[in-house]
């Protein structure tokens, strides 16, 4: 399939003469602080409340548009660091990328590249690359292909057994991601490096997720259902800190921007806010909220505030409390 093309000056060229528009460039830092604003409409309480909900059993709450162009679930997306590309995929098997600013201002946006390999099974999971000029999408194929975003072609292709769930991007080190697997095992790439010099860490549970530490990256966090663990990679044998009395089963786990703090998600369960620093744990409640279908994820809005999806087809929304003293471990 082709992809759209533009050939303004100025603008980032992604492969096949299409072509990014730098200028047009709208960050969606801006659309969330419209929201905690208070010009999208939403409302505050205490940590137990959700400080907004977005979703559209009630109308005037937030703007909403839906972007047509796979042809089944879409079971993944993810942006790149500066918010220019938005990648998307699922039971379709298509790898797309979306320029935001199209997303977001055009009535029929097209994708700006369709990626020339696809998956053999639905697609889980992306994650650019640190300079965004590579991306890495997994699947229940078992297959991490990691796509040259400006050429469309595939760079390489690690496949295993297992359906890939997450893939992380090592935060210093533009070569090297980490693909965990359902059946327990992360798999660390390393594009100078044949797939027999990987390595790997066992976690020894249905895995979910694993994740970089932001801030340090011989640290790694992994959702399973054994919980939350946390390893340094110089001795992946055992984790480091074992965070099941908290998330006894988890399906997903998310840092902070500074690798101080974590949450949590687990299902029939509220988000949980984990601090290392202050040693303590929040339980994020609220009347409405209900996660019993399906995996979903929880993410960092900012370092205060923490947002997830609920059965209700909603968006919830906490700003985490200070520490009081009353919560430690």
């Amino acid at each position: 399939m082709e992809s759209t093309a533009n050939s303004n000056d100025g603008n980032l060229d992604v492969g096949d003469g299409t072509k990014i528009d730098t200028r047009r460039r709208r960050n969606v830092g801006g659309f969330v602080e419209d929201v905690r604003l208070g010009t999208i409409r939403g409302h505050l309480g205490d940590f137990h409340n959700d400080v907004f909900r977005v979703g559209g059993k009630k109308s005037g709450i937030v703007y909403q548009k839906d972007i047509l162009g796979h042809t089944g679930c879409v079971n993944a997306v993810e942006f790149n660091k500066s918010e220019v590309l938005l990648a998307s995929g699922g039971d379709d098997m298509r790898v797309f990328v979306w320029r935001v600013a199209d997303l977001m201002l055009e009535e029929t946006p097209k994708p700006a590249v369709i990626m020339e390999r696809g998956h053999h099974s639905n697609i889980f999971c992306y994650q650019f690359s640190l300079d965004g000029c590579e991306l890495f999408s997994g699947g229940n194929d078992g297959m991490v292909i990691c796509h040259n975003v400006e050429t469309q072609k595939p760079l390489c292709v690690y496949e295993e057994r297992h359906p890939v769930y997450s893939i992380s991007a090592n935060p210093i080190d533009v070569n090297v991601v980490a693909a965990s697997r359902e059946s327990g095992v992360v798999s660390f790439y390393d594009r100078r490096e044949t797939k027999e010099d990987s390595f790997c860490l066992s976690d020894k549970g249905q895995l979910f997720r694993g994740q970089y530490n932001p801030a340090n990256a011989l640290l790694f966090a992994t959702a399973s259902n054994r919980g939350v663990r946390l390893y340094d990679l110089r001795n992946r044998n055992k984790p480091l800190l074992d965070l099941k009395t908290f998330v006894s089963e988890a399906i997903y786990v998310e840092w902070n921007s500074t690798g101080t703090a974590l949450t949590a998600l687990q299902s029939h369960s509220n988000p949980t806010y984990i601090d290392l620093t202050e040693r303590r744990q929040v339980e994020l409640k609220d009347s409405q909220y209900s996660n019993v279908h399906t995996i979903k994820s929880v993410n960092f809005m900012d370092d205060s505030t923490i947002m997830t999806g609920s059965d209700d087809f909603n968006i919830y929304a906490w700003r985490i409390p200070d520490n009081d003293d009353n919560n430690g471990w």
